[in-house]
């Protein structure tokens, strides 16, 4: 029988998902277009690259040289990767790879933590199921840039992935999944941190229990091997003696606090976030309600 509380909390959790989703895809899908996509520095061109590939239709043609300002270069200076964001938003176009990444980013944020969440807590209280559904929503819409949309909200399943394969003694076609998260991630922003972490814990595991968890190791394997078919192009640059615009444009030691400070204000330097009309004001009023909650249920079992 469900509670009075937990389709209160459903119908709340439902609109607030709307709401996000709608607040970040509707403008685009009325105006498409006609919408503005504001490129805050000279190195933030992702969507002009993005729709410029698809129009040439060279998504999956890597070697085609393309004409660009009246001459023909190489697909690779647009350093293209294949994990999802980019398929999507150089296969579909930027405004359609947009809406679908807006989309589907709230929606698997919300599932993926909301599947951890009950994974670790599966002796669960009603007040923790409660608690565990306004987290996963306030982490599905947590405001972040496009790019990083995806691999943010496969993040539970990363950990959930190594939880479960951390209890397996002997090998599992489990490891397997290993090699999907690069598809999911971005390498600059979160899987690089995922690769150094799953290292990290996997060495903590071996120490700790004494000997080596052969799926925990096959896993990185499979996350290394996948990283370098994704993201070959990291690898001409980096082999490359030419240089780069960001290695070109760089900030003194000086301007990091700063930085710094500018940034725990208002999010990126260059491209300044809204978490203060939306996310903060959303947290606040969950908690002023975990809080509440919390108390009322613990006189009720007194």
């Amino acid at each position: 029988m469900v509670s009075k509380t937990e389709k209160l909390l459903f119908i709340t959790t439902v609109v607030i998902v709307i709401i996000a989703m709608a607040y970040a895809i509707v403008p685009m899908t009325i105006l498409r277009e006609k919408y503005i996509f504001q490129i805050s520095d000279g190195l933030d061109g992702f969507g002009g690259k993005a729709q410029f590939v698809h129009d040439k239709g060279t998504l999956f043609n890597p070697n085609k040289n393309v004409n660009f300002a009246n001459a023909d270069i190489s697909k690779h200076y647009f350093a293209i990767s294949y994990d999802l964001y980019t398929v999507l938003s150089y296969g579909l176009g930027y405004l359609a790879g947009q809406i679908i990444t807006r989309i589907a980013g709230v929606l698997i944020g919300f599932f993926a933590l909301q599947g951890l969440l009950k994974y670790i807590y599966q002796n669960r209280t009603e007040l923790q199921t409660n608690i565990i559904y306004l987290v996963s929503v306030a982490y599905a819409i947590t405001p972040l840039s496009p790019s990083r949309m995806f691999a943010f909200a496969t993040l539970p399943l990363v950990v959930q992935l190594f939880l479960n394969l951390r209890n397996k003694t002997k090998y599992t076609l489990l490891s397997l999944f290993a090699f999907v998260i690069p598809f999911f991630s971005m390498f600059t922003a979160v899987l690089v941190f995922v690769l150094c972490l799953w290292a990290f814990f996997t060495v903590v595991c071996w120490i700790k229990d004494k000997k080596i968890n052969i799926n925990l190791c096959l896993s990185f394997l499979f996350l290394c091997f996948s990283t370098i078919i994704l993201y070959r192009y990291i690898l001409l640059e980096a082999l490359s003696s030419g240089e780069t615009n960001r290695a070109l444009i760089t900030a003194s030691t000086s301007d990091f606090w700063l930085r710094f400070k500018v940034y725990l204000q208002d999010g990126q330097y260059h491209s300044s976030g809204q978490q203060g009309l939306v996310l903060l004001p959303t947290l606040f009023l969950m908690t002023i309600w975990i809080v509440i909650y919390s108390i009322k249920y613990r006189k009720n079992e007194n």
